[in-house]
């Protein structure tokens, strides 16, 4: 999360806007604290296809980006 605030801020300081989306390793615990750091989203992969309900998974990932 810290690097992706790091990122976030010195877009900023270079004033680009552009969308910056977390990848790898995304947690469902991770979400709220890497919306907050200013990202676009999220792309995840492994905790949605190897979930027990990757129904559940998908609507728990979605809900938790949404806020």
């Amino acid at each position: 999360v810290e690097k992706y605030k790091s990122i976030i801020g010195v877009l900023s300081d270079l004033e680009i806007k552009m969308p910056v989306l977390a990848v790898g390793g995304i947690k469902i615990y991770d979400v709220n604290a890497l919306m907050q750091s200013g990202i676009y989203g999220v792309a995840v992969s492994g905790a949605i296809n190897f979930a027990d309900d990757f129904i559940g998974a998908y609507q728990d990932f979605y809900d938790a980006v949404k806020g």
